[in-house]
């Protein structure tokens, strides 16, 4: 009767204490290997925000974490496509400067006087212009090639070889 209750009882909560027991050693370490995950993370993000646009998020599991790594290497994929972008938009502004004249006529025969600014919306345009002067005459040249970037750059060279060769 009341010992066997007892005892039932006593190995209830033995059990009940030992389950309590796993379920918070369980929690520690999964809690431990989401927050070893999430330090991962936060580790890469901070050697990003450096500059360095090379940094990948290991997509492992299947749960939050791995929904925030695979989002963060696609924001990283973008990251790098726009530092291509800019860096071609850049090579491309230089040679469209270099393209530019450098020194134009400034007066045409005492009667005109001939000034120039150019400034492109963005990074660079697709626009020339060229002032040449030979002996008494002065040959003016304008263009614009549709797009931007380097194509656009190589393609304006391209003319002003061909009109500088005339």
């Amino acid at each position: 009767g009341i010992r066997r209750i007892e005892a039932d009882r006593n190995r209830l909560i033995i059990y009940a204490g030992a389950a309590g027991l796993l379920a918070i050693i369980l929690a520690y370490i999964f809690a431990h290997f989401v927050v070893r995950r999430i330090n991962s993370l936060i580790t890469r993000v901070q050697t990003a925000a450096t500059g360095d646009l090379e940094v990948t998020f290991p997509e492992k599991g299947l749960d939050e974490v791995e929904d925030l790594a695979v989002s963060l290497n696609l924001m990283m994929s973008g990251l790098r496509e726009r530092a291509e972008m800019k860096s071609e938009i850049a090579a491309a502004a230089e040679i469209q400067n270099l393209l530019l004249p450098q020194r134009i006529p400034e007066t045409l025969g005492g009667d005109y006087t001939i000034g120039t600014f150019y400034r492109p919306m963005k990074g660079v345009g697709g626009d020339y212009y060229d002032v040449l002067q030979d002996g008494s005459r002065v040959k003016v040249g304008i263009g614009d090639v549709t797009g931007h970037g380097l194509e656009s750059g190589v393609l304006i060279l391209m003319v002003q070889s061909g009109a500088r060769a005339l």
